[in-house]
């Protein structure tokens, strides 16, 4: 299948880090209580979504279905390396699995909650956040503070470049100096593990690789990991098989860059690895599994689906989600969401 590009949304002058869909929310009088006798509003999912964009410059922009900004927002000082969906816990003071929140790490060194509060509207910020535009969680321009900050982990003096929610394990994060970071509750300072050269989580287990040394290349071998103890296990396969990047595949496998340059479809259990075309050297693809089935692999340039490549309209490409009516959004480096008709 082959990509076509239709258009781009400028959202900043340059670097949008990543994107996620984030569900809309309309606002509902609560159940059995007029608008008068309520405190406050229910907020209901909507059947549209809105995308969220982080920026370099420490903002996260809303945009609407029309891919029109309805909110922007400063979540930390430094770039937004992570922005992810998730649903409520009760380190934010509620655990209601019917709500959501998102989650966000920075170039400060911190992980952020963050909650939707109100309707989307026009309405300029009220208060001291109309005027503290590099506080985090403060309104620009004349967007709404739909999302306020519900919770704030302070980690790493280093930038936090991974995040993963751990349900009753807490929270991990790692960073840039390569050193995972667990917080085992809200309140408390966080488990520096160091040398963890590369992560991902695979279901309930836990894989990567440990670093071995001062050099960039000294990384052992793919194994699985232990978040709490901190320790590696046996090698997943015999002959020393390392990376430099982990992410998600499907259910069962990763996707590996590995210290070869090359890149592998893993599957850890069954010990079997297969090497995939990429054709750069320098980083691994993304990769996204569309509704239809389809796979895309994405990034330096190029944007491949099933095995047909498109020229992407610039060389970084750093996130990419399926959006309606056929199209495929990317974060590009120079600010703006690209828009791909399948």
């Amino acid at each position: 299948m082959e990509l076509l590009c239709v258009g781009a949304t400028r959202v900043f002058s340059k670097w949008a880090l990543t994107l996620c869909l984030s569900p809309a929310f309309v606002c509902r009088e609560s159940e059995g209580q007029s608008q008068s006798q309520s405190q406050s509003v229910k907020l209901q999912r909507s059947p549209q979504e809105t995308l969220l964009v982080a920026g370099m410059n420490g903002e996260v922009v809303e945009l609407d279905h029309d891919l029109q900004e309805v909110g922007r927002w400063t979540a930390h000082a430094g770039a937004v390396n992570v922005l992810q969906a998730g649903r409520e816990t009760d380190w934010t003071g509620k655990a209601d699995a019917s709500a959501h929140l998102i989650w966000t790490a920075g170039g400060d060194g911190c992980l952020r909650a963050w909650v939707r509060d109100e309707c989307l509207s026009q309405a300029k910020p009220e208060g001291p956040d109309a005027t503290e535009e590099s506080k985090p969680g403060a309104a620009l321009g004349d967007s709404a503070a739909v999302w306020s900050e519900a919770l704030c982990l302070f980690g790493p003096k280093k930038p936090i470049t991974a995040f993963w929610w751990g349900e009753a394990a807490g929270a991990f994060a790692l960073g840039y100096e390569r050193a995972l970071y667990h917080w085992s509750a809200p309140e408390a300072q966080p488990r520096k593990i160091n040398g963890v050269a590369s992560l991902e989580r695979l279901g309930q287990a836990w894989y990567g690789c440990p670093k071995t040394g001062a050099k960039a290349a000294d990384i052992g071998p793919l194994a699985e990991f232990d978040p709490i103890t901190g320790n590696f296990g046996t090698p997943v396969f015999d002959d020393g098989f390392a990376v430099w990047s982990l992410k998600p595949w499907d259910d069962r496998r990763l996707l590996a860059f590995g210290v070869d340059r090359r890149a592998w479809v893993v599957d850890p259990i069954m010990a079997r690895r297969q090497l995939i075309e990429w054709h750069c050297e320098s980083s691994g693809p993304g990769s996204l599994i569309l509704s239809n089935g389809s796979r895309l692999l994405y990034g330096e340039g190029a944007i491949v689906c099933d095995g047909i490549s498109t020229d992407a309209p610039l060389r970084g490409l750093y996130g990419a989600v399926e959006w309606p009516r056929g199209r495929v959004l990317f974060a590009g480096a120079d600010g703006q969401v690209w828009i791909f008709a399948l």
